[in-house]
C-alpha cells in the first residue's frame, strides 16, 4: 500500500448537541456479554468533565465509555468534531483514530490470537521471520523483548522524511535496518519500531495481511463492527485530527509513518469507536471469553495481562503498560490493571481485579498538537480514573499509589 495523501472524509452524521449516549449498545439476547445499566447521575458528572475540558481547550470532541464487569455504567459523547461552530457534534459512531492504542487492540491482541493457535512463540527471535535483521545484537532479539518494549530498538525515527520510503514494505526495510540503542533485554525504551516489526511478523507466521488477520482473528469474534484500518466502509464517519498546512486530517492516519508506510501498521492505523474498545475490554476482564466463544485461552491472557518483568525497573506487561508514578490511570488502579494511551487523545485502562474499563477518546491534537492539550488530556485521564473508582468503587478503595515513575 503506497504512501496516503492527506483527504477528508464528508461527514454525514447530522449535527447533535452535546449529549448523554442513549443509543442501545448491545442486543438483549441472553448470549449477549455486555449489557446496559446506566447510572444517569454519574453519566452528568462526567459529561461536565467533558464539556469543562473542551471549554479550556483540551479536545474539541470525546467519547467516553465505563464498563463495570459485563455492564455499561456510563457512557457519554461531547462536544463536536471542530471547534467550530457548525462542526458536527460527536456521536457514538464516530470512529476515533486510536493512533498507539494500535499496538494493543490490533497487534498484542493479535500476537494472543496466533500463540494460541501454535503459530508464533513468545520466544521466536524476529529473525525467524526476517534473517536480513542480524548484527550488532539483533539476532538475540524475541518476540517477548518487542511486545515488553526491551528490544534495543529506538524508539521513534522519522521515516515519513526518507524519501526511500514509498509504501508498507520499503518502509519495514528502513526499520529492520535501524541499529539497536542497547543490548536487548537489558532495560526498556517503548518503541514504535518495535512494533512495526512485530507486526511484519505476525503477517508471515500468520500467512496472510495483517489488517486481514486482525479482522478475522481479533475484530470479528469479538463482534467489532466498527473498529479497522483505512479506507473506512462507507457512511462512517472519522474524528479529524491535526491541521496540516491548510488540509485537515480525516479517515486518514495522524501518526506520518504509519502514513507513509500506507496506512496499516502495527504501531498506528486503527480506527474504532468506544463501543467497540468495550467488548475487547470485556474479553480480557473475563479471562478471553467473550459470550459463548474462547476468543483467547485464559491463560494467555493472564501471561499478557501481568508485568513481564524482563528489566529491573520496567512496569510493562507484554504490550500492555501497568499503572506506575503520575500514570493516566489516576490514583487508585492496581499493578494488575493494564492501560495504554494514545497520541491523538485516546486511552484504555482495565483494572482486572476489579473488572473495571474507562475507555476515553478524544482528538486532542486538534488543531495541532501541543504541550497544553497533552498536559490537559493527561489531567482529564486521571480525574476521570479516579473519578470512577470513587464512585463505583467506594468500598474498595486503595490508598492513592505512591509516584515513583515519571508518566510517559
Amino acid at each position: 500500500m503506497p504512501r496516503l495523501p492527506l483527504r477528508r472524509i464528508a461527514p454525514t452524521l447530522a449535527c447533535l448537541p452535546l449529549a448523554i449516549s442513549t443509543m442501545s449498545l448491545f442486543s438483549c439476547a441472553s448470549s449477549t456479554p455486555i449489557y446496559e445499566d446506566h447510572n444517569r447521575a454519574f453519566e452528568k458528572t462526567l459529561l461536565a468533565q467533558a464539556q469543562d475540558a473542551i471549554a479550556r481547550k483540551v479536545f474539541p470532541g470525546c467519547s467516553l465509555l465505563v464498563l463495570d464487569d459485563d455492564a455499561i455504567k456510563a457512557e457519554i459523547v461531547a462536544g463536536a468534531e471542530t471547534y467550530a461552530k457548525d462542526a458536527p457534534a460527536i456521536t457514538a459512531q464516530h470512529r476515533f483514530d486510536l493512533a498507539s492504542l494500535t499496538k494493543v487492540v490490533a497487534t498484542t491482541s493479535l500476537t494472543m490470537a496466533l500463540i494460541d493457535r501454535g503459530k508464533i512463540s513468545l520466544e521466536d527471535k524476529v529473525s525467524r521471520f526476517f534473517p536480513e535483521f542480524s548484527g550488532g545484537g539483533k539476532q538475540h532479539v524475541t518476540i517477548r523483548f518487542l511486545l515488553a518494549h526491551c528490544s534495543g530498538l529506538p524508539p521513534y525515527l522519522q521515516f515519513w522524511k526518507n524519501p526511500k520510503v514509498k509504501d508498507f514494505g520499503s518502509g519495514l526495510e528502513e526499520v529492520l535496518k535501524a541499529p539497536l540503542v542497547y543490548e536487548p533485554g537489558k532495560k526498556w525504551k517503548y518503541s514504535d519500531l518495535g512494533m512495526i516489526i512485530l507486526a511484519a511478523c505476525l503477517e508471515k507466521a500468520g500467512g496472510a495481511p495483517f489488517a486481514k488477520l486482525c479482522q478475522t482473528l481479533v475484530f470479528d469474534p469479538l463482534d467489532m463492527e466498527e473498529t479497522g484500518f483505512a479506507p473506512l466502509p462507507e457512511g462512517s464517519v472519522a474524528v479529524p485530527t491535526e491541521v496540516v498546512g491548510k488540509e485537515l486530517i480525516q479517515g486518514v492516519v495522524h501518526d506520518e509513518n504509519a502514513r507513509a508506510f500506507g496506512g496499516v501498521c502495527g504501531h498506528a492505523g486503527l480506527f474504532s469507536t468506544a463501543r467497540d474498545l468495550a467488548k475487547l475490554a470485556r474479553c480480557l476482564i473475563d479471562g478471553g471469553r467473550y459470550g459463548q466463544k474462547q476468543v483467547f485461552r485464559n491463560s494467555t491472557v493472564a501471561r499478557f495481562t501481568s508485568r513481564a518483568l524482563i528489566v529491573p525497573g520496567s512496569d510493562r506487561a507484554l504490550g500492555w503498560g501497568t499503572p506506575s508514578g503520575d500514570s493516566s490511570s489516576g490514583s487508585f488502579f492496581s499493578e494488575r490493571s493494564v492501560g495504554h494511551t494514545g497520541f491523538t487523545g485516546t486511552s484504555i485502562w482495565i483494572e482486572m481485579e476489579q473488572r473495571l474499563a474507562i475507555i476515553i477518546l478524544s482528538n486532542r491534537v486538534h488543531p495541532k498538537r501541543s504541550p497544553a492539550n497533552r498536559k490537559g488530556i493527561h489531567e482529564f485521564r486521571k480525574s476521570v480514573a479516579d473519578l470512577v473508582i470513587r464512585q463505583l468503587r467506594r468500598q474498595k478503595l486503595r490508598h492513592p499509589r505512591q509516584k515513583s515513575f515519571q508518566s510517559r
